[in-house]
């Protein structure tokens, strides 16, 4: 820390929590400890809100001194303000990936489960005729 001075290094280790306080925000640790399951976008959007509100305090602390200071100078403020800009950023786009897969693996999913439910009720009620077979495919 030989160097920088007291807001650098308050800052940073501001930072650092900042830092902690995203690793938190992903999907799959923002539903340990909650009493119920979450659903696919009401983790989504915890996580979110959770990235937005680690956002505002970057903004608070370091917003000023950070845009009054280019990173091409070398000084680390800056750069590691941009660094949790841009992982947070990062965040809430593999929010909104993750969003979009699992929701169409779900929609598929249960397609499946009402073809296969279907299928088994037929040969229940004895029409086990080679029609009324489900036959899986790709999709």
């Amino acid at each position: 820390a030989a160097g920088l001075d007291s807001t650098t290094i308050k800052f940073l280790k501001a930072a650092a929590g900042l830092w902690k306080k995203l690793e938190a925000s992903s999907i799959e640790k923002v539903n340990v400890g909650q009493q119920e399951a979450l659903g696919v976008k009401e983790l989504v959007k915890l996580s979110n809100e959770q990235i937005d509100s680690i956002v505002a305090e970057l903004h608070r602390v370091g917003g000023n001194r950070a845009k009054s200071t280019s990173i091409d100078e070398g000084e680390p403020l800056p750069f590691v303000y941009e660094l949790l800009l841009d992982n947070s950023n990062c965040r809430k786009r593999l929010n909104d990936y993750t969003e979009g897969l699992l929701v169409q693996v779900a929609q598929k999913m249960d397609t499946f489960k009402a073809a296969y439910e279907a299928s088994k009720a037929g040969k229940k009620e004895g029409r086990g005729s080679s029609s009324s077979l489900f036959t899986p495919r790709r999709l």
